[in-house]
């Protein structure tokens, strides 16, 4: 079987809290997390805390995850057997995964003074 497995756009975004440079952010429009790819220095601790697991590493050692396809993903748009749906990350079902991972992550983020990035929804 398999599951494909896309960016749930996290309201808390763990990717984003632990990277060292700031790489990724929100974009404003569409609310999806976007990594710079010139900021990027490919150290892998977005991948690593990601509570669903998909930030994926490429072969030059930075990490690429789905962006929305800037508010219109293609892979919902034109899943032949509409499997893929497009639904908002609020309602999807991570909140275990997220409230594991905010556990995990709580000291490394009070190490670094700093929060979470949430989302302005």
């Amino acid at each position: 079987m398999f599951i494909p497995l896309v960016c749930a756009q996290c309201r808390k975004a763990y990717c984003a809290a632990v990277c060292p440079v700031r790489a990724i952010r929100r974009d404003k429009r569409t609310g999806a997390l976007l990594v710079d790819e010139e900021a990027c220095i490919g150290c892998r601790l977005c991948a690593m805390t990601c509570p669903i697991g998909v930030l994926n590493v490429k072969p030059d050692g930075g990490v690429v995850k789905c962006d929305l396809c800037a508010g219109d993903p293609y892979c919902a748009k034109y899943c032949p057997t509409g499997a893929l749906k497009f639904i908002e990350p609020e309602k999807a079902p991570s909140k275990k995964r997220a409230k594991i991972a905010e556990e995990v992550l709580a000291p490394l983020m009070a190490a670094r003074g700093g929060g979470l990035i949430e989302s302005g929804r």
